[in-house]
């Protein structure tokens, strides 16, 4: 299967994405598997980021985490909402990115009732933290999209591409994100 960043204009038409659904839970057996889903787009000065976790009640260690990096470094981005409303978007270092954003979010649709946030991530400081120079159609970032819990009641770990966990650092392992190509897609 094909992954994309959608290259949109200034304002981006966030309903028009491709959904990237988490549904690899390596650990859980018949376990919680909460539904969760991300979209992604960029634009000429920021990485937007839309992670939902369908949970009527959440647990308080409930949590939604994007990774991005390049093929070209080790270093990452790390950028995380809790349902209890920490929110941080930091590189690798831990360093946080000043001139990124983050929010939560919560409601309902006819999936049923949701949190998570909204990241838009400064197109400099991403490329800084990643160690890449420019970020045109064409090129790749690898991401990988979580749902996390150490809730004794409701553990799990979930991801959008398949995950080989064997500890928490695995997800940030190259091996555990997929390749993702920004193409010229919608107001552009």
């Amino acid at each position: 299967m094909a992954y994309y960043i959608c290259k949109q204009g200034e304002i981006p038409m966030m309903d028009t994405l491709p959904i990237y659904k988490i549904i690899n839970y390596p650990l859980q057996n018949n376990g919680y598997k909460p539904f969760a889903q991300a979209k992604l787009c960029i634009n000429d000065t920021k990485l937007i980021i839309e992670m939902l976790a369908f949970e009527m009640f959440p647990k308080q260690e409930s949590e939604l985490k994007t990774v991005i990096s390049s093929e070209k470094s080790d270093a990452y981005i790390d950028v995380t909402a809790t349902a209890t409303q920490k929110l941080c978007i930091a590189d690798s270092r831990g360093n946080s990115l000043e001139k990124s954003q983050i929010r939560y979010i919560k409601g309902e649709d006819l999936q049923g009732c949701y949190w998570g946030m909204i990241a838009e991530i400064s197109l400099d400081e991403l490329q800084q933290a990643i160690s890449i120079e420019k970020i045109n159609i064409g090129d790749s970032l690898m991401c990988n999209f979580y749902k996390l819990s150490d809730n004794v009641e409701k553990a799990h770990i979930g991801s959008m591409y398949p995950l080989e966990y064997s500890d928490k650092n695995s997800i940030y392992k190259k091996e555990n994100l997929a390749n993702f190509e920004v193409i010229k897609y919608g107001n552009i």
